[in-house]
């Protein structure tokens, strides 16, 4: 029998009301043909995950971008850091679970293979189910796959992650793969969404200039193809962003997805702050949206 996963955070962060959160994001998304690439070289989306009224219509411009690149079978890696359950390594839901939205239910893996053979993959449904960085996604995800033709077939793994080193990701990432391989022997194209805020509670001054720097970070670690360099400056201090295990991840994926012949670039789809909507400039919180192609 399958589990749900029910929302923790409808009616707060975002709208209960299906008319309510279906108008909203229409709203975000109804300006946006023409301004994203329709590309079938998208690996994957950086998106933010603050309440809506913060960052939604930010991380609907990523999500937007994803929905162009889908095709008939798709598995989709929702990768999000822990902000409240103390672990290493990665957690995710149990096989054959339902995630519900307001918009509709979104499907997980009922056969999670490798991935529950392994100590480095914890089933916690209770944790998954109060983790907001992985949650606020999950209505951007329903309201663009409704849009996709019934036949085709979404499937969608939210993976938090702990507090884990560079070495604890590659062991994650190597065993992930392995996972992933088995989607693409069955004809799936597999996408990523890696969940994150940048700095936090700076004054606008200075967030500002801290997170104008995280672009320049992601285009040089993805072009040598070190993901490393991204940990390394978070822990320096040079950036803030709470998901920087999921974007090392992520990076990590693709990284090992497409041969040394092929680029990869990531490239801004839109940042802004907390501010915008606040007023208060003294304590900000930054947003990014960011695809990564290949070249």
């Amino acid at each position: 029998m399958s589990s749900k996963l029910y929302p923790a955070f409808a009616g707060t962060w975002y709208p209960s009301s299906p008319n309510d959160l279906g108008s909203l994001l229409e709203s975000y998304t109804k300006n946006l043909k023409g301004q994203v690439r329709a590309d079938e070289n998208l690996a994957g989306i950086l998106a933010p995950h603050a309440g809506y009224t913060y960052s939604g219509n930010i991380a609907a411009i990523a999500h937007f971008e994803l929905s162009l690149a889908l095709g008939p079978k798709n598995l989709i890696l929702l990768l999000a850091p822990s902000h409240y359950q103390p672990f290493r390594y990665a957690a995710i839901p149990k096989p054959g679970s339902t995630i519900v939205t307001p918009l509709g239910h979104l499907t997980i893996p009922s056969d999670l293979g490798i991935l529950a053979k392994t100590a480095l993959f914890e089933q916690q449904n209770s944790w998954i189910q109060k983790e907001h960085a992985l949650e606020m996604h999950y209505p951007l995800l329903a309201y663009f796959l409704r849009q996709q033709p019934d036949t085709n077939k979404n499937i969608i793994l939210p993976i938090m992650l702990g507090k884990n080193s560079y070495g604890d990701l590659l062991e994650v990432g190597r065993t992930l793969w392995q996972y992933i391989e088995t989607w693409i022997l069955d004809g799936y194209r597999f996408f990523f969404v890696a969940s994150t805020d940048l700095s936090h509670f700076h004054n606008i001054a200075d967030a500002e200039k801290m997170d104008s720097q995280i672009m320049p970070l992601l285009q040089s670690s993805i072009a040598i193809r070190n993901p490393r360099l991204v940990l390394e400056a978070l822990q320096q201090g040079r950036v803030e962003a709470c998901g920087g295990t999921a974007i090392t991840l992520a990076m990590m994926i693709a990284l090992q997805s497409y041969s040394e012949q092929k680029d990869l670039i990531w490239l801004e789809l839109m940042r802004a702050n907390s501010g915008v909507i606040s007023g208060d400039l003294r304590r900000v919180v930054g947003y990014l949206a960011a695809a990564l192609y290949l070249k």
